[in-house]
């Protein structure tokens, strides 16, 4: 899982993608929940970083899922025209463990 925290900007979007690249091939993942849950908005520059991640992901063979998008994030998401074809969306981490029957634990 990589949950993501504060805004994503050009900087941070490069290096976000480069730790998910080479944190990917170092676990040799089949797939990533990318859980948006800590950001507090999306620009549409920022969810173009989001789609490019999975997109590059999948280009990989590796599944990502992305989650925790809140009800205002959903919102802009939409405004941006972006199209999210082709990516897996879940509401939050409990849904997306399902996706993969994963045991997600919570207190």
């Amino acid at each position: 899982m990589l949950p993501l925290f504060g805004d994503i900007e050009e900087t941070r979007a490069q290096h976000i993608l480069e730790t998910i690249l080479q944190e990917s091939y170092r676990l040799s993942l089949s797939h990533l929940v990318i859980d948006v849950s800590g950001t507090k908005r999306l620009n549409e520059q920022s969810i173009q970083y989001l789609v490019s991640y999975a997109q590059t992901l999948r280009l990989l063979g590796i599944s990502a899922v992305l989650t925790g998008i809140k009800h205002y994030l959903a919102l802009s998401a939409i405004q941006s025209n972006i199209p999210f074809k082709d990516i897996t969306i879940r509401k939050d981490l409990p849904q997306s463990a399902c996706s993969y029957r994963l045991d997600v634990y919570q207190n």
